[in-house]
């Protein structure tokens, strides 16, 4: 499957726009929480560069949402040698650095397997990782080493890797459009259901006020004949 994107008449301006929009593609296939083997069957979908750009993407989440504790915690970490590849495709060599510093904190220089993970980061002094979140933001807080704007040049200087022939549409739009038609009729059934339980529920609801007040009327008119 080709998750490449049909060519715009212009290219974004926005880093952040024309960094996601190469990507999204890949980021709704790829399942961290399925394993390294299922995560490798949709990353070889890829072209090299949108590899390197999803898993950059995933790092700076990561780091922005919890620092380096969080990114080798979660399943992210899975990434790390497409994180390193990828910074190294889009000459972030302070960034590399920075996250081989991180990796050096680990007995081996990696993290462990899962079972002894937890164990291993919670001996490792916060103060450690702390310092690296601290470098990491300042760092990605110039413009010159922003990693929305290398990426985003690494896009501009390739754009066969990311967008289709001009004319030729990824096999992925049709589907996903078609998935979001199906969705929106969902939620529009769903809708409709509610309305019509709502309708009858207040038509009911008028009967028996109409029942309750022809029975009082009936009642009243015993009373009187009486």
């Amino acid at each position: 499957m080709d998750l490449r994107i049909p060519r715009p008449g212009r290219v974004p301006a926005d880093d952040s726009e024309l960094w996601w929009s190469v990507i999204e593609n890949l980021y709704w296939r790829a399942d961290l929480s399925r394993g390294r083997k299922r995560l490798e069957a949709t990353l070889r979908q890829a072209t090299a560069g949108q590899r390197a750009l999803l898993a950059i993407h995933w790092w700076q989440s990561e780091m922005d949402n919890g620092g380096f504790h969080q990114f080798f915690w979660n399943p992210s970490g899975l990434l790390i040698d497409d994180v390193l590849s990828g910074l190294a495709r889009v000459e972030a060599q302070p960034h590399a650095g920075l996250l081989r510093r991180a990796l050096a904190l680990f007995p081996g220089g990696r993290p462990p397997a899962a079972s002894r993970l937890q164990r291993t980061l919670d001996a490792i002094p916060p103060r450690r990782f702390a310092a690296l979140d601290g470098e990491f933001q300042r760092l990605c807080g110039r413009r010159p080493t922003r990693l929305d704007g290398l990426c985003a040049r690494y896009v501009r200087s390739n754009l066969d890797e990311f967008f289709l022939p001009k004319g030729e549409q990824t096999a992925a739009a049709p589907r996903r459009a078609k998935a979001e038609r199906k969705a929106a009729a969902g939620v529009i059934a769903e809708l409709d259901a509610l309305i019509a339980t709502i309708h009858s529920g207040g038509k009911a609801a008028s009967a028996a006020g109409a029942r309750a007040r022809g029975g009082r009327k009936s009642s009243t008119r015993r009373r009187s004949r009486r």
